[in-house]
């Protein structure tokens, strides 16, 4: 069974590789935005203080 996975990955890697690199990139986007977003409330917070 696992022998006709890795067949399949190899047969595939460029379409994985594409996967993986964009669920990389999703993650990173998204965790920098909620950090953006954190910092900008705490400004606002600050500001309005």
């Amino acid at each position: 069974m696992t022998g006709f996975v890795f067949l399949r990955v190899r047969a595939h890697r460029l379409l994985l590789a594409a996967a993986l690199l964009s669920v990389l990139l999703t993650t990173s986007v998204l965790a920098t935005l909620a950090a953006f977003s954190g910092a900008i409330g705490d400004a606002a917070l600050q500001a309005g203080l």
